[in-house]
């Protein structure tokens, strides 16, 4: 859906990781109505949270 919409890898990488940082209960919800079965939405979560803080490769200088 955020491809959909024209973000970059990059981009929904930080959409994630912001969104948790905000609403983790929210950001659950939403990967769930979008049919995200419970495991894999949990491992999002846990991205989206290191991403958060840093500890995404792609992110590092």
């Amino acid at each position: 859906m955020l491809e959909a919409a024209g973000m970059d890898e990059a981009a929904m990488a930080r959409w994630h990781a912001e969104f948790e940082h905000l609403a983790p209960a929210a950001h659950y919800d939403l990967l769930r109505q979008l049919g995200i079965p419970e495991r894999e939405a949990r491992q999002i979560q846990a991205w989206s949270r290191d991403m958060a803080f840093g500890s995404f490769e792609g992110d590092r200088s």
